[in-house]
């Protein structure tokens, strides 16, 4: 995300009327031709539609307002002509038009135009949700629908669904929002009026702009415009230039977009929008302008801009252009705080008045960093904890879920900056140890909440029994249908691109449907926020041996004309009686240097050498002023990564190229967060009630590859399933069987599936072992999935990440012997959407796997290793840690052992010890049945 929020506006008021795509690219009539066709049939209410096109593309507000008042005083029984007439009184802002629409509906509804009462009434719905009336707005909706299903034209409901969509996102309901779109997304592609298209797509670019989905949000913004283009529909085609831009910001600090695109997309829009008169866009543009630039020529754009949004009553971008201005007052100079504290309190006064809590939450925390800039340190905090407090109001309208997490993603920069600038100023505080818990605590505020939540809600055999439940089953086994085509090789290419289509249009709904379900299954009354726990309750909870790193990384306020004094990264280092920050290098510097070593680390060649030399750096950067500070009898790190730090491996890093890896040096253990590790602490298993384990192993699937290519990895997606043989998964699974205790069941080939695995009691099993292929998909990560047999025909033999949450695990170990099932997609606050963490939200205790790909045999003789050493009872982080010790001190390559890691409690101890007979006994026997013999054969 930028450096601040720019909210999407304006891409919910468009044309409502149904035109044909023939229709709309010609040339818009010129109001003779409109008189003409008015007076053939002045009782058709479709003939005034001429007039609003050709206002549309030429202007002469007055001169069509006038026709059109002439002709309803001559036929005041055409409600239609009112409806008209009110919106084009909106777009000159002129008073009294919302009085004209509501006897414009009332009029309709009575008349039986029940078309009529749908374009009226849902072009109504997010002025009144902008202005804060939101059951006003419910209660229109549903008069509308009523009206759409009277008209039959399935286009119609769709337009409602599309307006009950801009509501939900100021509640803020993304899930809802999303769920509306989709459903008014079949209806009206390909083959629907272009306007409600427009509008559909201009309220998903909406809502994937606030889950932080920028590069959808754009090409739901571009597509919009390239149809606006098609129908000469410049007014509304700027608005979509608009939002393109706003988009546009994101992508490029996100190294996908460069400034000048930036730029010519924002000159394109500001002309579009000047030669159509479009008022709205012309200011969202300037204000845009405005925050790229800096002093008075800043001020001037965003001045312009406040003017126009004043006058017009663009209350939303009124906000953004008073935030903004505070923040420009303020880092101008200190002798513009009077003036820059005033534009914030109007700001703030206007957001609460219209019911806006997100708008609330932006400007306090715009104004939180102006405090840290010029007041005093406490205040700064002081104002930082109150904007966090709004902000995290704004989740408790959403049920837990994927789409929530993703759109809390976006308020990151707030938790960093007050954990950074607490951080940075602990050497002048009077009270650090204070504000060192208080740094810790934000952070924790925000990491891995859903997973939290999750672990912590009580388990229920269904979240519902419903038509909604029937209707989420019915999608996963078209999602299922799919990929089974998809797994298919010698597919063709476009077959293949519709298929993936089709598939990302059902992943949609999978994930808005599942969410649904689980606000079903919530009642309000029973939700709660996550306690989380604070520094001194984790020290309690660290043994002696023990100590936690807590990494956050950022690259500064580097973009600012006056940047915050927040340092780059940090590192807590806490153990149970110390905790101390250390400063880090900044964000960019060690994402260049950990792709460097995971190139190394994934080639799988001859230059261990060289990445051992990029380990010690990183080894220098991440770990070395924490570990020359630990206590001497510290043997166990519990590690929570940050960004790119979710790919290190931290067991490969070494203090010097000849030194031990720390992987031999301590027990590690990876989690999303301090509270999440507490929880797994504190409410897992530590000692096996049972050792039996499930093994499934070497699955019947897909096409076997060339002989040579043995990596334990697939891309379906791409190619179909082609798939290296797994030679050694069936000795790795007699390994662990003859290790395991009573009870362990070893499933393989056809019997290897994923049926199975869904239908088997897994409550009697303390290891789960997966010895298959793994797919990572970091750009649609609920795709990645297990490869197993399907086992049945309702499923496609991928356990995907969307559905391992479902399974029934409470507290086993979980290992993952596949490629990159500890990688995926880095989620803001969540952290990386991978496999292993689907299985730690499915109940695991701790999930072994693997965050680059492996090699078949490579793979099989370190687990084998690895499980000999759980079978002498001891922790699977201290089973990890002799494995890979002896992997290294056996001459392996690091990309052999070092991406092996634990996510979960590294203290879970899964089998009980093997009752080992001495060696000694050994001769002491052979002896003995010597003696036997000899006595045998003496007797007659």
């Amino acid at each position: 995300m930028g450096h601040r929020l720019i909210p999407i506006i304006g891409c919910i008021v468009v044309l409502l009327l149904s035109v044909t795509h023939a229709e709309a690219q010609t040339e818009a009539p010129s109001l003779d031709q409109c008189r003409a066709e008015i007076e053939s049939n002045p009782r058709n209410p479709v003939a005034y539609y001429c007039i609003y096109r050709s206002v549309i593309s030429d202007g002469h507000f007055d001169q069509a307002a006038d026709m059109l008042r002439h002709y309803f005083e001559e036929n005041p029984d055409v409600y239609r002509i009112e409806m008209f007439i009110g919106w084009l009184d909106q777009m000159r802002n002129v008073q009294g038009y919302d009085a004209l629409l509501i006897d414009a509906i009332d009029g309709m509804e009575a008349t039986g135009d029940f078309w009529g009462v749908v374009y009226a009434g849902v072009e109504r719905v997010p002025r009144l949700g902008l202005e804060g009336k939101n059951d006003e707005a419910q209660t229109l909706l549903e008069r509308c629908l009523r009206a759409a299903r009277k008209t039959g034209d399935p286009t119609m409901e769709a337009r409602v669904w599309t307006a009950w969509a801009s509501l939900a996102m100021n509640y803020p309901d993304h899930s809802q929002a999303l769920h509306y779109l989709l459903k008014a997304r079949k209806v009206v592609f390909p083959d629907g009026p272009y306007d409600i298209q427009c509008w559909v797509l201009d309220s998903l670019g909406s809502t994937y702009w606030y889950l932080c989905r920028y590069q959808e949000a754009f090409e739901c913004f571009e597509q919009a415009f390239n149809i606006r283009g098609q129908a000469h529909d410049e007014y509304w085609q700027s608005l979509s230039a608009s939002n393109m831009a706003l988009c546009a910001i994101n992508l490029m600090h996100e190294g996908r977009m460069d400034q000048r695109q930036v730029h010519a997309l924002v000159t394109r829009g500001l002309e579009s929008a000047v030669n159509s008169g479009n008022l709205e866009s012309q200011a969202s543009l300037l204000q845009l302008q405005g925050t790229m630039e800096r002093g008075e020529a800043g001020l001037s754009l965003l001045r312009r801009s406040l003017e126009i949004s004043r006058r017009q009553s663009f209350i939303h971008i009124e906000i953004d252009n008073l935030q903004s201005i505070g923040t420009l007052l303020a880092e101008m100079s200190p002798e513009f705080m009077e003036e820059s504290t005033s534009a914030f309190l109007q700001a703030r006064q206007l957001t609460e008045e219209k019911g806006q809590p997100v708008s609330v939450g932006e400007v306090l925390a715009a104004e939180a960093r102006i405090r840290a800039l010029y007041d005093s340190r406490e205040q700064g905090i002081e104002a930082h904890i109150a904007a966090l407090n709004q902000i995290e109001r704004t989740r408790a309208p959403e049920v837990g879920g994927s789409i929530r997490a993703q759109a809390f993603s976006r308020w990151a920069y707030v938790y960093y900056r007050l954990a950074g600038f607490i951080l940075e100023g602990l050497d002048d505080s009077s009270t650090p140890d204070e504000d060192l818990a208080v740094a810790f605590r934000t952070l924790e505020r925000f990491r891995a909440r859903e997973l939290l939540e999750s672990l912590e809600t009580p388990r229920k055999e269904t979240l519902n029994t419903g038509p909604e439940t029937d209707q989420h089953e019915d999608v996963l086994a078209h999602i299922a249908s799919v990929q089974r085509s998809l797994s298919k090789t010698g597919l063709a290419p476009e077959v293949r691109r519709e298929a993936l289509e089709e598939l990302k249009d059902l992943e949609e709904q999978e994930s808005v449907l599942k969410d649904q379900l689980l606000q079903l299954a919530s009642e309000p009354k029973n939700r709660r926020s996550s306690k989380i726990p604070g520094l001194a309750e984790i020290q309690a909870i660290l043994a002696p041996d023990e100590a936690l790193l807590s990494y956050q990384l950022w690259d500064g306020e580097v973009d600012r004309k006056a940047p915050l004094d927040i340092g780059m990264s940090w590192l807590v280092l806490v153990t149970r009686n110390h905790a101390e920050a250390i400063a880090l290098p900044a964000r960019r510097d060690l994402r260049g240097r950990l792709e460097i070593l995971e190139g190394f680390m994934t080639t799988q060649d001859s230059h261990d050498h060289l990445g051992i030399k990029v380990s010690v750096r990183l080894f220098e950067d991440l770990l070395k002023k924490a570990l020359d500070q630990l206590p001497p009898e510290t043997r166990k790190l519990v590690i929570i990564p940050d960004d790119v730090l979710f790919r290190c491996p931290f067991a490969g890093l070494r203090a010097a190229e000849t030194a031990l890896p720390v992987g031999s040096l301590f027990r590690l253990s990876i989690v999303p967060s301090a509270a999440v590790w507490a929880h797994l602490r504190t409410h897992g298993k530590t000692g096996p009630e049972t050792s039996a384990a499930l093994i499934l192993a070497n699955p019947t699937i897909g096409e076997n590859a060339e002989e040579e290519f043995t990596l334990r990895a697939a891309a379906p997606w791409r190619e179909g399933l082609r798939l290296a043989p797994l030679s050694h998964a069936d000795e790795e699974a007699r390994t662990l069987k003859r290790i395991s205790g009573r009870g362990t069941v070893v499933l393989s080939g056809a019997d290897a599936s994923e049926a199975a695995l869904k239908n088997t009691p897994l409550e009697g099993f303390h290891i789960i072992d997966l010895v298959t292929h793994a797919v990572v998909d970091e750009q649609q990560p609920e795709r990645s999935a297990i490869l197993l047999a399907p086992g049945s025909e309702q499923e496609d033999g991928f356990l995907q990440v969307r559905e391992i949450p479902d399974l029934r695990l409470d507290g086993q170990l979980v290992i993952l012997s596949s490629c990159r099932s500890s990688s995926g997609h880095i989620l803001g606050g969540e952290g990386a959407q991978s496999l292993a963490r689907a299985f730690l939200q499915a109940g695991a205790g701790a999930v072994l796997a693997s965050l680059w790909p492996l090699e078949d045999a490579e793979a099989a003789t370190l687990f084998s290793d690895l499980y000999r050493q759980l079978g002498r009872g001891v922790s699977v982080a201290e089973a990890l840690r002799r494995a890979q010790a002896s992997a290294a001190e056996g001459g392996l390559s690091s990309a052999t052992w070092a991406g092996l890691t634990i996510l979960g409690n590294g203290d879970l101890t899964p089998l009980n010890r093997q009752r080992l007979i001495p060696w000694y006994w050994i001769p002491i026997g052979f002896a003995l049945l010597v003696l036997i013999g000899i006595r045998f054969r003496r007797r007659p």
